[in-house]
This record gives structure tokens, C-alpha cells and sequence, in this order.
């Protein structure tokens, strides 16, 4: 077979799609391409950004990377799971990053927030999580506020945003200044190419050690994944790999 690489209307930036045509021309087969030598998710690995906002260790056996949207109610209840529960159990062994997919077309307000949370945790990291939390916590009232007040919905983020600033010891005025000269807004966008790059089309979509979790799970799910990637050998057992990968796969062809 030949094997193709190639963009299938993903946009600007999209993952290569692999593809496989047969020497005749008159059969394709898409699917993944593994080679069993190596991380069957190495090449998501490579493209998987981890400069976003994070907690845990850097070091960390298992690296969790979130796509998320501020207004997205999947992302509030995945939010809640993974800041009840992760730190009590993983504190030392799993690391977990945000990156902002804003969904534009169905969440007017998420890109705002999404630039305001940077404002934030560009001058202090735990600034970021204390905003993170609150405006999950507060999701509907914020939905609220847009409704009824659409034309003051800067003004009234804005004014929020600076709330948590004081209380959190953050210089106000600069936040107030990033926040009008959109000044983050390159790194909302940047964490949303990324995603795109990815293939991510809902939120929430999240990656652990590469591995592609689309949607929001509960702590059960999330947990046996996270042992899965704890207890999963760095390499395939065997180094003649004889008989190590061997699938059975049904056919309906009589020899």
C-alpha cells in the first residue's frame, strides 16, 4: 500500500491525516500508523504545548493537558473533578496543565475570560487557579450578567477580574491595563491553535501522557486512566518481539 499524509479540511495548522491507498487505486484505508518500537502516542506528545497555567510536580510520571472553555458547562464539572481530587491523591506524581479552547461561535464570553485569567496568572501562577475556580463557580451567574447586561459585560468581568487581583495581592492597575490592551490575547489564541493542531473539537478534550480523552469523565474514569499511565511499562516487553503483538482479527475468508 501507499501510505499518504494529508489535511483533510481541519483548517490552517491541522495534524497530518494518514492515510493508505492500495497499488491499484481502487481501495483506501485511513487509520493510525503505530510503530510498536516506540509511545503509541509519541506523535501527540510532540505536538501537545505544556506552558499553559499548571499544578504538580514538573517532573511528574503522568503530565495531564486540558483544553477548556471558561463558559463551556462540560469544562465546570471536569474542572470540579480534577481540583477535588487530583492533588489529594496525585500530589507528587501527576501534573496537570490548562490550555484555553475558547468555542467562539456558541460562547461569547469564553475568549474574554480566557485573556483576563492570563492577565492574572501572568504576574502570579495561583492568581490564575483562584480566577480558574471562581468563574466555574459562578459560571451561571456570569451567563446571567451577559444576558441581561451584554452591552457592560467588559465592565462587569473586568471589575471582577480586578476583585480577585486585590484579593489575591495582585498589582490591579496592570491587570487592569493587560486586560484593556488585550495583551494576552496572543497566548488564548496560540493554546487554541494548538488544539486545533490536535484535532480537539469539543471541550472539554484532555491528554494524558498523549493519550486523547474527549469529554468530561468522572473522578472513577479519570482515576483508572491515571493508573493505567502509573503502571504502564516505558517499553513493550521483548526484544525479538516473537509473538508479543499478535492479533487474532475475524475474517469470513475460508482458507
Amino acid at each position: 500500500m501507499l501510505l499518504l499524509t494529508s489535511c483533510l479540511a481541519q483548517g490552517a495548522g491541522a495534524a497530518p491525516y494518514r492515510s493508505a491507498v492500495t497499488p491499484d487505486g481502487e481501495r483506501f484505508v485511513s487509520g493510525s500508523v503505530w510503530d510498536l518500537k516506540e509511545d503509541p502516542f509519541l506523535e501527540t506528545l510532540e505536538h501537545l504545548p505544556s506552558g499553559g497555567p499548571s499544578f504538580g510536580p514538573d517532573n511528574a510520571k503522568v503530565t495531564i493537558v486540558a483544553f477548556s472553555d471558561f463558559q463551556c458547562p462540560y469544562c465546570r464539572e471536569f474542572a470540579k473533578t480534577v481540583r477535588d481530587n487530583l492533588t489529594k491523591k496525585y500530589p507528587d506524581t501527576v501534573r496537570f496543565v490548562f490550555e484555553d479552547f475558547p468555542l467562539d461561535s456558541i460562547h461569547p464570553w469564553a475568549r474574554a475570560a480566557a485573556e483576563a485569567a492570563h492577565c492574572l496568572g501572568d504576574l502570579k501562577p495561583t492568581a490564575f487557579w483562584a480566577f480558574h475556580d471562581w468563574i466555574f463557580e459562578r459560571q451561571g451567574e456570569v451567563n446571567d450578567s451577559f444576558q441581561h447586561q451584554k452591552a457592560m459585560f467588559g465592565t462587569y468581568l473586568r471589575d471582577k477580574t480586578l476583585a480577585i487581583a486585590k484579593k489575591q495581592g495582585v498589582d490591579a492597575a496592570k491587570v487592569g491595563t493587560c486586560i484593556d490592551t488585550h495583551e494576552t490575547a496572543k497566548q488564548v489564541e496560540e493554546s487554541r491553535r494548538a488544539g486545533r493542531t490536535l484535532q480537539v473539537q469539543q471541550t472539554p478534550t484532555f491528554f494524558i501522557n498523549g493519550r486523547t480523552v474527549p469529554g468530561s469523565v468522572d473522578w472513577k474514569t479519570l482515576d483508572a486512566v491515571i493508573q493505567i499511565e502509573l503502571n504502564r511499562p516505558k517499553d513493550i516487553p521483548g526484544t525479538d518481539r516473537a509473538g508479543c503483538c499478535e492479533v487474532k482479527i475475524p475474517t469470513i475468508v475460508r482458507k
